[in-house]
């Protein structure tokens, strides 16, 4: 079975992976998904669909910007075994990268986005272009781009 997605603007997009369950990602019993707190302070959570709550995957890191609202997005080139994290609309708007957002981990110039982050300030370390990592956060897809995300992250480290 393929998932068919009809979007506003009229566009149909077909998801080129199978929805079986063969393409569901595995769960973490990584020691960080203890520790949920940086799923209070994601702004607006209504945005993202939770797949699992907890994953790990590897892969090399392609971009990392500094979004205004105190996020960063990191682009990931995922590693062949976690290919099935990623969806059309990563295929379509990102190169086939699976986005990794850690939230509050900088600034925001936004009184609305401050709200989201309150007192809370990330420690999930930002890794650079080139670097090769293992990341763990909350798997989702983003109703707004439709394209998969771990959202929030919750921690990387180097390979």
């Amino acid at each position: 079975m393929y998932k068919i997605l009809v979007i506003a603007a009229g566009i149909i997009l077909i998801s080129l992976f199978p929805v079986t369950e063969h393409t569901r990602v595995r769960e973490s019993s990584d020691i960080t998904c203890k520790d949920l707190s940086s799923l209070n302070h994601v702004y607006r959570p209504w945005r993202l669909v939770v797949h699992n709550q907890c994953i790990t995957v590897t892969g090399v890191v392609r971009r990392v910007l500094k979004e205004p609202d105190g996020d960063y997005h990191i682009r990931l080139i995922v590693d062949k075994e976690f290919r099935n994290t990623i969806n059309f609309g990563n295929l379509f708007e990102l190169h086939g990268d699976l986005v990794l957002e850690p939230v509050c981990a900088h600034s925001s110039s936004h009184d609305f986005e401050k709200k989201a982050c309150g007192d809370y300030k990330s420690n999930v370390l930002i890794p650079k272009k080139g670097e090769r990592i293992k990341v763990t956060g909350q798997y989702v897809t983003d109703v707004m781009h439709y394209w998969r995300e771990i959202h929030p992250v919750y921690s990387v480290s180097k390979l």
